[in-house]
């Protein structure tokens, strides 16, 4: 395929580049620096713009951005420019860092948090987490809160015994007390509470449609913090992605058979699964709604099932060979696709099941006869 328009700026990382650039990507508590090295990253493996934009949820603009300032600047480039007036003191990762920790419980024996217990918590000095709380505004209708001189009035009124005002709390949502279905979610982490917000995903789908689901939404379906969702995506674009990847089964995880019938049978199955997958209604809905979801469902489709399906696919047919069960000029991009693209078409245009019967005469009726050896072609006559 030809491709249209300049083509991207090559991006090279030296050693120290790809490991600082992979450590800042796994940086759970700096999500805008771990999303500026991830774009570098694919755009070193020779991606182009469109394509990373797509993966990642963000606009093909942000992703020339950071290409191009890395390609001047290295790693220095990554960082946030000073803008006109006076500067920042506080960078967004920083707030996103304390407002995580202030979703949390506070400290045993503790009514709310300060800024002592938050500046321990993130590593920040005291200084800047009483700066954030004081300035980070609203967010959905709650503040970080902030302290007032040494010690606030409810942390003065808990001390002594007395009962705490409802207009001092801070708004600090952490020192409201826990239900027992947030102590619950509270202490869910890792697979676990990755499972809820995936569920969670799918049941707004379900609900509101991919248009009108926002991160507020599914974090109170799973019963968590709006923190935790942006801990770990940037935005719903990228949540959603990964939520719809995960649901589908991925062919790399098909093990080898003894034959290149085999082999075919067990892709076209995997493939059919992903057809067949118990969130499949989400993915048509997401499709039939007008914008950029159905490039998203798309886009996700071919990165997790269809394009590794292919290759995985076009790999049985050249260990076909190796066994002489396949011609060599048939071990080709295009004879690997005939199978994908004839359950496309069936699902399409025929019906959308499809059987063990059909996947069998794919294989045995279409396939099969097209990539045979040329001997046994002549003996089969």
């Amino acid at each position: 395929m030809v491709r249209r328009g300049r083509p991207s700026a090559e991006v090279t990382l030296g050693p120290l580049e790809l490991r600082e650039l992979r450590a800042r990507a796994g940086d759970a508590d700096r999500p805008i620096a771990a999303q500026r090295a991830r774009i570098v990253l694919a755009c070193a493996e020779g991606r182009e713009n469109t394509e990373i934009a797509e993966e990642l949820g963000i606009d093909r603009d942000a992703v020339s951005k950071w290409r191009n300032r890395f390609m001047r600047e290295g790693l220095d480039g990554l960082s946030d420019r000073p803008r006109p007036g006076r500067p920042p003191e506080i960078d967004a990762d920083r707030v996103a860092r304390v407002r995580a920790a202030a979703s949390q419980p506070p400290p045993e024996g503790a009514v709310r948090w300060t800024d002592a217990a938050l500046a321990e918590r993130t590593g920040l000095s005291r200084a800047s987490v009483g700066r954030i709380r004081r300035g980070a505004g609203s967010e959905s209708g709650s503040q970080l809160g902030s302290e007032s001189g040494s010690q606030s009035a409810s942390e003065s009124a808990a001390a002594s015994g007395s009962a705490v005002p409802a207009a001092d709390t801070g708004g600090v949502p952490a020192a409201q007390p826990a239900s027992p279905e947030e102590d619950v979610a509270a202490r869910r982490r890792g697979e676990q509470l990755r499972s809820a917000i995936f569920e969670a995903v799918f049941a707004q789908l379900d609900a509101v449609g991919y248009s009108r689901l926002t991160m507020e939404g599914v974090a109170a379906q799973a019963r968590t913090g709006k923190t935790a969702l942006y801990r770990r995506w940037p935005n719903k674009e990228a949540l959603v992605a990964d939520a719809l990847q995960d649901a589908l089964p991925s062919p790399t995880e098909v093990t080898p058979g003894q034959s290149v019938r085999e082999d075919l049978l067990a892709l076209l199955a995997c493939m059919r699964e992903a057809f067949e997958s118990k969130h499949s209604a989400a993915f048509h809905a997401i499709q039939a709604e007008p914008g950029p979801g159905t490039d998203l469902v798309r886009a996700v489709v071919r990165r997790r099932v269809s394009d590794p399906c292919r290759r995985m696919i076009l790999a049985a047919l050249r260990r076909g060979v190796d066994r002489g069960e396949v011609e060599p000029r048939a071990a080709t991009a295009e004879v690997a696709n005939v199978g994908p693209a004839m359950l496309i078409y069936h699902r399409l245009t025929v019906r959308p099941d499809i059987t063990d019967e059909y996947l069998a005469t794919v294989v045995d009726e279409i396939v099969l006869p097209m990539i045979r050896p040329v001997t046994d072609q002549k003996s089969a006559r």
